[in-house]
C-alpha cells in the first residue's frame, strides 16, 4: 500500500515538474518579443534586396510573436521604381504557422495581405516598369557547370523523402484583401484600373482539394475601350492527384455567374446588369497530357473551347470551337436598321471612335518567334460555328480545320452559308516575320445580295441586289488595320445575275440629264427649239448579268472592265471602269451608259433645218444614244456629273447638224454642175454623167 502511494506522489510530482516547464517554455515563447527586437534586422533586409532592384525598397515596422504560433508582421512595404514612382505597396502584410503543425509535420501556413496595390506602366519604348524594377544577376560564380547547388550537397535520399513529405502535407491559406491594380499603356494612352479585388485561398496543399474565392466590386476602366462594373465573384476548386514521377497531377475547375457584371464601351453596352452571364472551365493534367475547356455564356455569345495537348517533347494536340451563337449585333449594343440610316445620312460607314491610340498587333506577336510553344508545336485547329451574325446578315454553319506548325498557320478548308449562297476558302499565316504574312483563296457562290440590303449592311445595302458569285486570291502584310490595308493585295471577277443598282438609278440619272441637257442643246442648236423627249414611262435598271474583274492593292478596289448587260426593254447597257476606296468608301466611275431599246426615246428626237431633216439627232450613225456618265462621291452618295452628259450630247447634236448642212450643201452644188453640164455637154456626154452622178 505504501508502495503504491509512493508511485503516485511520484507521478504527480513529475506532472507537475513537466507542468512547470511547460509553463516556463511557454512564458519563455510569450516573451520572445520583449526581449528580441525583430525590427533590428529591418536595415539588414533592405541592403541585402537592395543590391537586386532598379529602385528602391521601402519596409515598415518588423514585429514577431510565438504565442502558440509563429507570426511575423510587417507594417506595410513600397517598391519604388528610378523614377520615383510606386511600383507595389501594400498597407500591411503578415503570416503565421501554428507551432503544433510544424511539430505535426503538416505545417499550415497562413499569409494576410491588406490592400496592396501594384501600378504597371508601359512606356513609350514598349518598356514595363514591373520587368525593368529587377537587376538580371549572374549565377554563384563558385558554382561549377553540373555541379549540384550547396544547398543540395550531401542531402541524402531519405532527407529528400522527408522533406517531399512535408510538402505533400502542408496547406497554405493566402488572403488578399481589397487589392487594387492598375496599368498603363503610354504607347496608346490606355488606362485599365481594378479596384476592390479580393483573393481568398482556403487548404492549398499539393495532397489535399483546395478552394479558391475571388471576389471583386469591379470598377474596371480601360480607357476609351471601354469599363466593367459591378459585383464579381469566381470559385475554382484543385483536386491535386498523387504522382511518383515528381510532376504535378490533378484537376481544376472554375464558374463565375457573371448576371450582375454590366460590361459596355464607348459607343455600346455589351452586356447589361441583371442579363444572364456564365464563365465556366476545366483543366486536367496527367502526366504529359493536359485537357481543358471554357465555357461563356452572355447576351450574343455562347461558346465552348477545348484543348487537348501532350508536351512530349514538342507540344502537340488540337484545339476546338464550338459555338451556337455569335451576335454581334447583340453583343456590342448595335441597331442594324438604325445604324444603317444614320450612316447613310453621314456618307459613309462610321466607326467606333477612339481618341486614343491601339496597341500594334505585330508588336504584341513578337514575343511568340522565341518562344518553343508556338516555333515547336503542331496543333490541329477545328471550329464550328452555327450561327455568327453581324448588322443584322447572318453567316450560319461555319466549319473550319487548320494546322498550327513552325509559327505558322494554314487553313486548310473553311466553309460556311451567307445569304443563301455558299463559301469556300483556304489560306496561311505566318507568324514568324517581322510583320506577319498571309495569303488566301476564296469563292463565293449565288450569294442573295437582297438579302443584306433587306438586313441594311453597310458593306452591300448601298451597292448592288442580285445574285452574286465571287472569286478572288491575295496576299498581305501585317495584323495592324490600317497597315494591313495598304499592303493587302489581290485579284478576281465577279458575276452577278438579276442585277439591280441600290442608290445609282441610271434610269433617273439619265432622264434628269436629257432634261438639263435640252436647254443647253437648244442654245446650240436652234432647230431644236419647241422639241421635247416624251418617254413610254419610267427607265428601269434591271440586268441580265453584270461581269468585271477586279483587284484591290493599296486600299483601294478596281474593276477596270465592268460590264452590265440590261434586261432587253428594261435596262441600259452599262460599260466602264469603276475605283472604290474601302477604307473611305470613296467612288469613282467613268461610265458609257448605251439606251440599247431606246427606253428614253432619245432617238426619235430629229429636226428640219435649212431644208435639211435631221433623224436621231442625238445618235452617232445607226448606234443608239450613248451617255457617258462621270460618278464621284462615296459608295453611299454617289455624285453625278450631268456636265459630262450634256457636254457630250451637244457635241453629237452639232456634229449631226453640222454634217447633214454639209450634205446637203453638197447635193445642192453636185446638183447644179449636173444642170451647168447639162446645157453646154451632147448627149453622149450627159449619159457619161449621168452614169457618174446616177442622175
Amino acid at each position: 500500500m505504501n508502495s503504491s502511494q509512493s508511485k503516485t506522489s511520484t507521478g504527480k510530482k513529475i506532472a507537475l515538474v513537466m507542468g512547470a516547464l511547460g509553463v516556463v517554455f511557454v512564458l519563455l515563447l510569450a516573451s520572445v518579443p520583449f526581449w528580441f527586437d525583430m525590427d533590428r534586422y529591418r536595415p539588414q533586409i533592405i541592403s541585402q534586396v537592395q543590391p537586386y532592384l532598379r529602385g528602391s525598397l521601402k519596409l515598415g515596422k518588423l514585429s514577431l510573436s510565438v504565442w502558440g504560433k509563429f507570426k511575423v508582421g510587417v507594417d506595410g512595404f513600397e517598391l519604388i521604381d528610378v523614377n520615383g514612382k510606386e511600383v507595389a505597396s501594400a498597407k500591411s502584410i503578415s503570416g503565421e504557422v501554428p507551432i503544433a503543425s510544424v511539430f505535426g509535420g503538416a505545417p499550415k501556413l497562413s499569409i494576410q495581405i491588406h490592400q496592396p496595390s501594384i501600378s504597371v506602366v508601359k512606356d513609350k519604348n514598349g518598356k514595363m516598369n514591373v520587368l525593368e524594377l529587377i537587376k538580371t544577376s549572374s549565377s554563384d560564380p563558385t558554382q561549377k557547370v553540373g555541379e549540384a547547388p550547396a544547398t543540395a550537397k550531401g542531402e541524402s535520399a531519405g532527407q529528400g523523402g522527408f522533406v517531399l513529405n512535408v510538402l505533400n502535407r502542408a496547406q497554405v491559406a493566402l488572403n488578399i484583401n481589397r487589392a487594387h491594380l492598375n496599368y498603363s499603356d503610354l504607347t496608346t494612352g490606355q488606362q485599365t484600373s481594378v479596384q476592390s479585388l479580393s483573393l481568398e485561398t482556403k487548404k492549398i496543399s499539393l495532397s489535399e482539394p483546395s478552394q479558391i474565392k475571388l471576389s471583386a466590386d469591379l470598377d474596371v476602366k480601360m480607357g476609351e475601350a471601354g469599363a466593367i462594373e459591378g459585383p464579381f465573384e469566381l470559385l475554382a476548386m484543385v483536386h491535386p492527384k498523387p504522382s511518383l514521377e515528381g510532376k504535378w497531377q490533378g484537376s481544376l475547375t472554375a464558374k463565375s455567374d457573371l448576371s450582375q457584371i454590366e460590361i459596355r464601351s464607348t459607343n455600346a453596352k455589351f452586356k447589361p446588369k441583371g442579363a444572364r452571364g456564365i464563365f465556366m472551365t476545366e483543366w486536367t493534367q496527367e502526366r504529359d497530357d493536359l485537357r481543358g475547356s471554357v465555357k461563356v455564356e452572355i447576351p450574343g455569345l455562347d461558346f465552348e473551347g477545348k484543348t487537348k495537348l501532350q508536351f512530349n517533347p514538342s507540344i502537340q494536340g488540337e484545339i476546338s470551337l464550338v459555338s451556337n451563337e455569335i451576335d454581334l449585333d447583340k453583343l456590342f449594343g448595335l441597331d442594324p436598321v438604325n445604324s444603317g440610316k444614320n450612316e447613310a445620312k453621314s456618307g459613309a460607314p462610321q466607326a467606333p471612335q477612339s481618341s486614343g491610340k491601339t496597341e500594334s498587333l505585330d508588336k504584341s506577336v513578337s514575343p511568340l518567334r522565341q518562344n518553343p510553344w508556338l516555333t515547336q508545336s503542331r496543333i490541329t485547329l477545328t471550329s464550328e460555328l452555327k450561327s455568327l451574325k453581324t448588322r443584322g446578315v447572318v453567316v450560319s454553319d461555319i466549319k473550319a480545320t487548320g494546322l498550327l506548325a513552325q509559327g505558322a498557320m494554314r487553313l486548310s478548308s473553311f466553309k460556311m452559308n451567307l445569304l443563301g449562297g455558299t463559301g469556300t476558302a483556304s489560306g496561311q499565316l505566318n507568324l514568324m516575320s517581322s510583320k506577319p504574312t498571309y495569303s488566301m483563296d476564296m469563292e463565293l457562290k449565288d450569294l442573295q445580295l437582297g438579302q443584306a440590303v433587306a438586313s441594311q449592311s453597310p458593306l452591300l445595302k448601298n451597292t448592288i441586289q442580285g445574285r452574286g458569285y465571287f472569286k478572288l486570291n491575295g496576299a498581305g502584310m501585317s495584323l495592324d488595320p490600317e497597315p494591313a490595308k495598304q499592303n493587302f493585295s489581290c485579284k478576281g471577277n465577279l458575276r452577278i445575275a438579276d442585277a439591280k443598282f441600290m442608290t445609282l438609278d441610271l434610269g433617273q440619272i439619265v432622264t434628269q440629264a436629257l432634261g438639263q441637257s435640252m436647254v443647253k442643246l437648244i442654245d446650240q442648236v436652234p432647230g431644236l427649239k419647241g422639241k421635247s423627249i416624251t418617254q413610254a414611262g419610267p427607265v428601269k435598271s434591271e440586268y441580265e448579268v453584270m461581269t468585271g474583274d477586279f483587284s484591290i492593292k493599296n486600299g483601294v478596289m478596281e474593276a477596270p472592265n465592268f460590264v452590265a448587260k440590261a434586261v432587253e426593254g428594261k435596262g441600259l447597257d452599262l460599260k466602264g471602269s469603276t475605283r472604290l476606296t474601302l477604307s473611305t468608301c470613296e467612288f469613282t466611275a467613268d461610265w458609257v451608259v448605251k439606251d440599247t431599246y431606246n427606253l428614253t426615246r432619245a432617238r426619235d428626237l430629229s429636226l428640219e433645218q435649212g431644208g435639211v431633216k435631221i433623224d436621231h439627232i442625238l445618235a452617232q450613225g445607226n448606234e443608239p444614244v450613248m451617255f457617258p456618265i462621270l460618278v464621284g462621291g462615296t459608295c453611299t452618295q454617289p455624285k453625278v456629273n450631268y456636265e459630262a452628259i450634256s457636254a457630250s450630247l451637244i457635241k453629237v447634236a452639232v456634229g449631226n447638224v453640222t454634217q447633214g448642212l454639209a450634205r446637203k450643201a453638197t447635193q445642192e452644188v453636185t446638183k447644179k454642175i449636173q444642170e451647168e453640164l447639162g446645157k453646154q455637154a451632147a448627149k453622149p456626154l450627159k449619159d457619161a454623167l449621168k452614169s457618174i452622178f446616177g442622175k
